[in-house]
């Protein structure tokens, strides 16, 4: 492959690099007519893709829940490091690994900007099915997470907080919830139906948090909060419906603790 082609090719197709405008799958597949399918999102930054292992673990599983084949992980790590070497010039970016219904592997990277101010929340009337079998699954069924998501900018807000049919706190559209109660930062059990996040996973692995069950008058009590997810890291909420907060300075310790732990190794 000559460096033309190469500085084109930013999408990975299955087998190989493609350029963008030649980067189509059959309007049969399954994910483009019923919405099976799973995909990762990670951050990538100066060439190398955050957490990968994880990612790729968390995606077989989704899987292997939906009876998809998926290929050997050595070789997506392969896809995955042709990618970043195509797109070398993004330092700071947004890679997304998808496996359709069919089968059909689809790698793109491109830039991100981080978050540069504290999130506004809103809380979401309808509910989550935490009983459903993709509650815990990062699918490409994503209507509820987009609707919610929708919800919330039109009421100028950033994200979105779901909650389960039983009242039960489970999570916001695009990341994982934390309070800070007590001084203790509380996350919703997997049982909520909040998927279980990379950076949530990391935050409990490293005591920087626990689980618990949570609820609407939890919110109340919250001295603090913040979202987590694999693009934003960390992001501090400084409002929650119609109630302002100032970012509490245990949230600020335990995001700069994460930072630090994260920067001495990328794939944890």
């Amino acid at each position: 492959m000559n460096s033309n082609s190469r500085r084109s090719a930013v999408i990975w197709l299955n087998d190989r690099l493609v350029a963008t405008q030649d980067a189509v799958i059959p309007v049969s597949d399954r994910s483009f007519l019923l919405g099976e399918g799973v995909f990762e999102t990670i951050r990538t930054q100066n060439g190398k893709s955050i957490a990968l292992d994880r990612h790729l673990k968390r995606l077989r599983k989704g899987a292997t829940v939906l009876e998809i084949n998926i290929p050997k992980d050595d070789f997506i790590r392969s896809a995955v490091s042709e990618v970043l070497i195509a797109t070398k010039e993004i330092l700071v970016g947004r890679m997304r690994i998808t496996i359709s219904g069919s089968g059909n592997l689809v790698i793109t990277h491109t830039s991100y900007t981080p978050w540069s101010e504290p999130a506004g929340v809103v809380t979401y009337p309808f509910p989550l099915n935490e009983r459903s079998l993709l509650a815990n699954v990062k699918s490409t069924s994503y209507a509820t997470s987009l609707s919610a998501h929708k919800y919330a900018t039109a009421r100028n807000a950033d994200d979105a907080i779901l909650f389960g049919f039983k009242g039960q706190l489970a999570e916001a559209s695009t990341a994982n919830i934390f309070l800070l109660i007590g001084n203790k930062l509380l996350t919703p059990n997997l049982d909520s139906g909040a998927l279980p996040g990379i950076t949530r996973e990391l935050l409990l692995e490293w005591g920087l948090a626990q689980e618990a069950e949570l609820n609407f008058d939890d919110l109340a009590k919250a001295e603090g909060a913040l979202l987590s997810s694999s693009l934003r890291h960390l992001q501090p909420i400084n409002r929650i419906n119609a109630r302002s907060f100032k970012v509490n300075k245990r949230i600020e310790e335990i995001m700069s603790s994460f930072t630090e732990q994260l920067s001495a190794n990328l794939n944890p």
